[in-house]
């Protein structure tokens, strides 16, 4: 009775080893780590308006959904206009700086960031390690100076 237990358990591992190994195979040859987004996706500045990304912020319960700050030239505004605005100029896609802002800071899930993460918020000049330039501390020019960066990789690289 026992050998007849696990030989059953074999055959249930042996298939289950199987019928998986093909899903791992496949994952591994579809995922490209250097190939992640498309141009076309990185550079759609049109993929979300000034009230989309305002939603979105608000949905996700964002502490920016309320922030008011300067802009790059010192002028206040809300965070999804800073957003789009710096995509629009830059043609770069809103998603990839809300994706960005996640990713350096946890803004977009964050419902009461701090000062420090709002002047560091898209990781712009701020080199691991070390400190970042004063002259890009604050939201406004985060967001614009990557969005600027994004930009200048896709012309030159």
């Amino acid at each position: 009775m026992f050998m007849k237990e696990m030989f059953k358990t074999l055959k249930l591992i042996i298939f289950c080893i199987i019928a998986l190994l093909p899903c791992s195979v496949l994952a591994s040859y579809y995922f490209n780590p250097s190939f992640i987004i498309t141009d076309e996706e990185m550079t759609d500045h049109l993929s979300l308006s000034k009230e989309k990304i305002q939603r979105f912020l608000e949905e996700q319960g964002s502490g920016l959904a309320d922030l008011v700050s300067p802009d790059y030239n010192g002028i206040n505004k809300k965070a999804s206009e800073i957003i789009w605005q710096a995509a629009m100029e830059s043609e770069i896609s809103p998603k990839m700086i809300l994706t960005t802002l996640q990713k350096e800071q946890s803004l977009i899930g964050d419902p009461s960031p701090s000062q420090w993460q709002l002047d560091r918020a898209m990781g712009y000049r701020c080199p691991d390690g070390g400190s970042c330039s004063p002259k890009t501390l604050h939201f406004g020019k985060q967001v614009d100076g990557a969005a600027w960066q994004f930009r200048q990789y896709y012309n030159y690289c």
